[in-house]
């Protein structure tokens, strides 16, 4: 954007061009802390997709008070179950697409260590695939990409795959398909269509 930058540096949650919208990341690490101690049963997956060094990602959740939620990945890959995670009160996973915290702070991994994805780029349903994407094809954790292309009608498209009749039959194909439960449904507008129904469904509890 034309112009000379003003105001305090930080970070911001945004996608595309910044200039015209973002949210603060520290903001928003504040209402992460406030739900995870309103929610005790509940885990949280932040995956960032970060074009800011590792290093002030850390420091931003830190200073957010978040450090006793923190779950660090084993470096095998093994990840334990929720209740597991619950119990232990780290219930708070945090990756990176392309940086990584480690060796100073062990529990900022890249992502793409952990988890195997679809691709993300499908211009129809009918394009839709579950075909192998970024992540080792070992990985543990397997990521559904379930949205299409193009900005000028992601409310209506939402609207469209967010249905059960599109989301849930393209999870089982994946599951079976790759042969992992999907660990991860990525979608837009979640709050759009079926995606906690079908969720519900694929654990088991719908």
């Amino acid at each position: 954007a034309p112009g000379e930058p003003g105001g305090a540096e930080a970070l911001y949650m945004c996608h595309g061009l910044c200039e015209t919208g973002s949210t603060p990341f520290d903001d928003t690490l504040a209402d992460i802390r406030s739900w995870l101690a309103t929610n005790p049963d509940e885990v949280i997956t932040i995956f960032i997709e970060d074009h800011v060094d590792a290093a002030d990602v850390a420091d931003s959740v830190i200073g957010a008070g978040l450090e006793d939620y923190l779950f660090t990945p084993s470096a095998d890959g093994s990840f334990p179950k929720l209740g597991e995670m619950i119990r232990s009160g780290q219930r708070l996973v945090v990756m990176l697409e392309s940086g990584d915290g480690r060796p100073e702070f062990p529990w900022l991994v890249n992502g793409f260590d952990f988890v195997q994805e679809t691709p993300f780029t499908f211009p129809t349903v009918e394009s839709f695939s579950c075909e192998p994407n970024r992540g080792e094809p070992d990985a543990p954790l397997f990521q559904i990409n379930h949205w299409l292309a193009g900005f000028t009608d992601l409310v209506s498209s939402a609207r469209t795959v967010n249905g059960a009749d599109v989301l849930f039959p393209r999870a089982v194909e994946c599951r079976e398909e790759r042969n992992l439960q999907p660990t991860f449904v990525a979608v837009n507008f979640a709050d759009i269509g079926d995606v906690l129904a079908v969720v519900d469904e694929l654990n088991g509890v719908g």
